[in-house]
């Protein structure tokens, strides 16, 4: 078995699931509980024409009934901005909700806030197919006919869907999980885009190069397979510069990673997180093998955005001179470990929250907002993943240690991807507690964070550098 830090290499083709193994691996795997694993064939099919089923869509039009699940105007329609596709501020507020049954358990309305409103007549917290899930979007009012943006989704995106000619009425919603990100419902059919707007320059680009970029990446990553089953990134159908920056894209929907582990924790639906973890696993194995590149990770810049976290910290006064000098001296530790260096660059999705990937029957897996894209260590994803659910189980539950089964069933499902399973594992863990730990503190810096919360991620981030 080749040691921590070796480059890895290969792809062990589609998922295999054996039992937990014994001994020889970090205590992340031995507490690992196999329980939500399923065991699929050698040959699992691509079915470049697969439609969606039950919880997931993979198309910009739903299979429900039209706006079944969309709020109804109210009096108080708040206009567009003439010429922007953007939205003043809302006056008129309603929480979107669609009852849950054990026949369609997860169905979601886009990106959703990690926040919950219980509503199942059907299916209570004990049912087999229930979640508890948050339906939230803001109502703005009419697209106006008269607007850039309302002529370019008629003449440059319906095409494209099959819809030239088609007379829309869209009706606008704003995604809780963002500011600039908006739903185009047409109040005459079952017709849904997204509308994505770059508002902002700063050190990722400017607001056109923001938009061109993750435009690019959205075809790219498409281009290599990941538009069909089990592996879908969200389609893009244009960008518009001239109109705020505008990204266009279809409408996807299923249950966001957020929701499985909210269920897991509120409703001891354990099974249901370990089984999208094992999904979640096999794409991101997917997204890093089908772009691996030379040996020689670039550590060098993962310190660098270490250190801009912590500045950000410092800046926002969560984080004390004496902290940073400390976290400091860990990271240089960290730089002198040859693991770190070791591996092959690889794209990783650089966003890897629960907000962006949506989740669908089997091992249907959704992912959106690719704009932060980059070369880097595999294990930057990873830790991603790892430090977010570990920060749901910190706020949520109150428990870090019971995050520790979940993190070491996606840890040893990713290394299942790999021709030396074990020798993966060991190779992803040992570097991954920087990523958590920069994780950690990202969360940390948020300001909506709430203190106490804020100073366990805090201290949970030493502790898992030292």
């Amino acid at each position: 078995m080749s040691r921590p830090g070796k480059p890895l290499s290969g792809f062990a083709g589609p998922l295999r699931v054996g039992p937990h193994p014994d001994t020889n691996l970090d205590s992340w795997a031995r507490r690992a509980n196999p329980a939500g694993r399923e065991s699929f064939p050698d040959d699992v099919p691509v079915l470049a024409n697969r439609t969606a089923t039950k919880t997931t869509g993979i198309l910009p039009i739903s299979p429900f009934r039209p706006n079944s699940f969309l709020p109804r105007a109210g009096n108080d329609i708040i206009s567009c901005n003439s010429g922007t596709g953007m939205h003043e501020s809302m006056t008129h507020r309603e929480r979107t909700r669609v009852p849950m049954t054990a026949a369609r358990p997860a169905v979601t309305v886009g990106r959703i806030p990690d926040r919950v409103v219980q509503e199942s007549p059907a299916a209570g917290p004990n049912s087999p197919g229930y979640v508890e899930e948050v339906f939230a979007m803001l109502y703005l009012g009419s697209l106006s006919e008269s607007d850039p943006l309302h002529g370019y989704l008629c003449h440059d995106i319906l095409p494209q869907l099959g819809r030239e000619g088609h007379r829309p009425r869209f009706e606008v919603y704003r995604f809780n999980a963002s500011n600039n990100v908006y739903l185009y419902a047409d109040g005459n059919s079952d017709l849904r885009v997204v509308g994505k707007f770059f508002t902002a320059s700063g050190r990722n680009g400017s607001r056109h190069e923001r938009m061109r970029r993750e435009f690019a990446n959205l075809n790219m990553m498409r281009d290599l397979g990941f538009n069909s089953y089990p592996h879908y990134v969200v389609r893009p159908l244009g960008c518009n510069a001239a109109i705020n920056n505008v990204l266009v894209e279809e409408y996807c929907f299923g249950m966001s990673l957020g929701d499985a582990i909210l269920s897991a924790i509120r409703h001891r639906n354990r099974d249901l997180l370990f089984g999208k973890l094992t999904a979640l696993a096999y794409f991101l194995a997917s997204f890093h093998n089908r772009t691996a590149g030379s040996p020689g990770i670039d550590f060098a810049s993962e310190c660098r955005y270490f250190r801009r976290i912590v500045d950000r910290l410092q800046r926002r006064g969560y984080l004390g001179h004496q902290d940073a000098n400390d976290l400091e001296r860990m990271v240089n530790r960290w730089r002198s470990m040859t693991c770190v260096w070791e591996d092959r660059r690889v794209l990783v999705h650089g966003d890897a929250t629960p907000a962006n990937f949506l989740f669908g029957d089997g091992l249907w897996v959704i992912a959106l907002d690719l704009e932060r894209v980059k070369v880097s260590d595999r294990a930057f994803d990873l830790g991603r993943v790892a430090g977010e659910i570990k920060h749901f189980f910190m706020q949520y539950q109150g428990d870090k240690y019971a995050a520790e089964p979940f993190i070491g069933h996606f840890l040893w499902e990713y290394a299942c991807h790999f021709p030396d399973r074990e020798a993966a594992f060991a190779s992803v863990t040992a570097r991954l507690p920087f990523y958590i730990a920069l994780t950690e503190l990202r969360v940390a810096a948020n300001p909506w964070i709430e203190d106490g919360h804020r100073r366990a991620l805090l201290e949970e981030a030493c502790l898992t550098l030292q």
